[in-house]
């Protein structure tokens, strides 16, 4: 498929996601986390394609900022053998194509907002390091209340 076709329907599905489930769930003083958001499409589509990343965020406009974007990073070579034994591979998960995705990632790492997590250690450590951030965040939004 196209990359722009590509853009145009991840675009799409993220906007009836946030009108249908996020939005409703926010107002309800949900919580929402979610992986895979407009960032994602950014540095995926454009790691390999002539797709503008303007353009990118253009027909995502409906998408809402998150509080806090997290960058779980990792070696595409680490992260390609923790996959090894999936039957299916995905057309992303190519060494070429997630070291382009990494470079771009980094491209948007400004904390507070959007951070970087070294996530090559265990699960439980990588849980701990986003636990800290979560809280982190948690604690300065209730002290705004």
């Amino acid at each position: 498929m196209d990359a722009s076709t590509d853009a145009l329907l991840f675009a799409a599905d993220r906007t009836e996601h946030t009108i249908k489930e996020i939005l409703p769930k926010l107002r309800e003083g949900y919580v929402v986390v979610s992986h895979r958001y407009l960032l994602s499409s950014v540095c995926y589509q454009s790691a390999k394609s002539d797709v503008d990343t303007s353009w990118i965020f253009a027909i995502n406009e409906r998408a809402i900022e998150p509080d806090l974007t997290i960058l779980l990073d990792v070696d595409p070579r680490v992260s390609l053998v923790r996959i090894a034994d999936r039957p299916v591979k995905e057309k992303f998960e190519t060494i070429q194509f997630l070291d382009a995705v990494r470079t771009n990632y980094k491209k948007y790492v400004h904390p507070p907002k959007i951070i970087e997590v070294n996530s090559s250690g265990s699960i439980d450590d990588t849980f701990d390091l986003i636990l800290t951030h979560c809280e982190k965040l948690l604690e300065h939004d209730l002290k705004k209340i």
